[in-house]
């Protein structure tokens, strides 16, 4: 299960980073795709955790956490956009990473 999850990560950073360089779609729309996923893995997380899971709900959830991280990608991009010039991009990711 945690190759499928790896494999939708891979597909996905390729798509996300195609759309955002070579068609021009930018940062933002995928950076609140990701914030948007977070809280349906977490649902999806809390349904295999109370109830008795069967592999297409916990599939769906290694689907989901692939999706997110590559979503995730264009956080660390967005991050450098924000902090750009100031010296504190090492500091934000510390903290974010600490909040994680």
């Amino acid at each position: 299960a945690g190759s499928l999850a790896q494999l939708t990560m891979i597909v996905g950073t390729f798509v996300v980073g195609y759309l955002t360089t070579k068609r021009g779609w930018g940062r933002k729309p995928f950076y609140v795709a990701h914030l948007a996923v977070h809280p349906i893995r977490v649902l999806l997380l809390l349904l295999c955790l109370w109830t008795n899971a069967s592999s297409f709900w916990l599939a769906s959830t290694e689907l989901v956490g692939g999706l997110t991280g590559a979503l995730g990608i264009v956080n660390a991009f967005m991050r450098a956009d924000i902090l750009f010039g100031s010296g504190r991009f090492n500091v934000v990711d510390g903290v974010q990473a600490t909040i994680r």
